[in-house]
Order: C-alpha cells, then sequence, then structure tokens
C-alpha cells in the first residue's frame, strides 16, 4: 500500500480537547513524499563514497525518502538565524508536524509506535578552510518523541454490513443476541450489568449469604466464525472497566500476575471466566 507524508498546516495544541479525539479535523499542505510498502522491513546503512565512511545505520524499519527537498530548503535551511528556529515554541508553530496516510481504502492494519519513528534531514553546506571552499555533507535529527502531539484518525464506513444492522437495532437496555466488536481502536465489547441485578444480589446479605465468585460465560458463533483453524485470533482480554473513571481501566489481576490471555475452544465454543 502507498503511505503518504504531508505537511500538517493545523497546529496541535494539546490543551485543545478537540485533538484527544480520533476524528480531529488537522489540515495538510504539501506533499512531502511517499513510499510503497510491500510488507517487508529493511535496515539501511549509508556511507560516503569519497571515505567509506559511515553516515547512518538505521534499525530495521521502513524508510521513506521526502522527495519534497524544496520544503525543507525553504521552511528550515534557509530560516537560519531567524526566529522561527531560534525556539522549541516558535519551532512547532512554524512546522506543525507531519501526517502519515494511506491512498488505499482496503488493504490491511500495521502498528507502529511514534516514538521509534525518525525524520532525518540530509543536507550540504559551504565551508571555506585554508582558502579552499569545500562542501561536506550532514543531518538533522527532528525529535518525533512522547513531547510531540500524537494523533491517530480513523474513518468507518460501515454502509450496508452486519455492523451497521446491528448498531441500528442495538438495544443496550436489555443487552443484545449477538455482539460485533470494534477493531480500529483493538477488539472490545463492554459488558455492563444492570443496577437493579446488582441490587437484588446485594439482597442476599440480609440473609448472611455471601457471594465469593462469579462467572461470564460467552459463546462464540461458530456458523460466522472466518478463521476457524487460527488461534490467533481467538485471544481474549479481561478487562476491569470502571465507566465512572476511566483512569481505572486496567488489566484483570491473573493477566497482571502473569497468566496467559484467554481463549475460547472450538468445542463447544464456550469460554468459562472465574
Amino acid at each position: 500500500m502507498k503511505i503518504n507524508v504531508h505537511e500538517v498546516t493545523t497546529f496541535l495544541d494539546t490543551n485543545n480537547d478537540a485533538f484527544t479525539r480520533s476524528n480531529a479535523n488537522v489540515s495538510t499542505g504539501a506533499l512531502l513524499g511517499s513510499g510503497v510498502f510491500d510488507g517487508k522491513v529493511n535496515t539501511v546503512s549509508i556511507t560516503r563514497k569519497s571515505d567509506n565512511s559511515n553516515v547512518f545505520t538505521g534499525n530495521l524499519g521502513f524508510r521513506i525518502k521526502l522527495s519534497n527537498t524544496d520544503f525543507f530548503q525553504t521552511q528550515v535551511l534557509d530560516k537560519k538565524g531567524k526566529p522561527e528556529l531560534q525556539d522549541a515554541s516558535n519551532f512547532i508553530r512554524h512546522i506543525k508536524g507531519i501526517k502519515l496516510s494511506v491512498e488505499e481504502t482496503d488493504r490491511y492494519l500495521f502498528q507502529f509506535s511514534p516514538n521509534d519513528m525518525e525524520l532525518i534531514m540530509y543536507y550540504k553546506y559551504d565551508k571555506t578552510e585554508n582558502g579552499v571552499v569545500t562542501h561536506p555533507q550532514t543531518s538533522l535529527k527532528f525529535n518525533l518523541g512522547g513531547a510531540n502531539a500524537h494523533i491517530g484518525l480513523y474513518e468507518y464506513e460501515r454502509s450496508g454490513s452486519a455492523v451497521e444492522g446491528a448498531l441500528a437495532t442495538s438495544n443496550p437496555a436489555n443487552g443484545d443476541a449477538k455482539l460485533f466488536v470494534q477493531s480500529m481502536g483493538g477488539p472490545s465489547a463492554v459488558l455492563k450489568i444492570k443496577d437493579e441485578t446488582i441490587e437484588a444480589l446485594k439482597a442476599y446479605a440480609k440473609d448472611k449469604i455471601g457471594i465469593v465468585g462469579a462467572k461470564i460465560r460467552l459463546f462464540v458463533d461458530p456458523s460466522s466464525w472466518v478463521n476457524k483453524n487460527s488461534t490467533e485470533d481467538r485471544r481474549f482480554i479481561i478487562f476491569n472497566k470502571d465507566l465512572a473513571d476511566l483512569s481505572k481501566f486496567k488489566f484483570s489481576l491473573d493477566t497482571t500476575a502473569g497468566l496467559s490471555l484467554y481463549y475460547y475452544k472450538p468445542s463447544p465454543s464456550i469460554m468459562i471466566l472465574s
């Protein structure tokens, strides 16, 4: 799939609540470069022709050549000594960021860490020494790590899908016969127990009856399961989620203790959690 790198023209203000959601409106400017990802990653080593000295050795990854050299010439090199490059607060308003996107709409998902990304500008400059003018090559790395704002944009197209029909007839009060887990943010489903059910359970305390355990039974529909022979697609992670405080969203205690993720078994297609 073809990956494009564009200049971001919207200031990514981390104090703006709009940028905490995946549908934030971010405008883009010039196309800086493109690369076609074929599913393979490579490591690259760059050496100088003059003395074979090492210029760059990249970690295993995918590199995109930003062929729009005019952008870096006018926006970085030509700004030497000017206010735009004097401090970080000016710079992030001058060059507001980059956007990675794909042209196709029917490919596959892959995961990458923005903190591990590097943006490197290679350039030459005039150097006069003993009356001799040379053009040595050097490089400048731009920090793309955690100190910067990172935003993921997800667009859903559910027209004509089974999910569209399920959402249209969903019954949050009484529940649904079948759950369609969403995937862009990680496949997940929220199970909510009614307040009256909780109160009914509390009533047992009047008779000095204590509840020391509970079980949730999830059935995976074998008739609609596509990858019946796959084990990787049958993983479950159980979270304890307090809807009133998302900071308490965490793994269950047995998972944090090092136990493996939960799997459903193809026969009888039942998973019991206790």
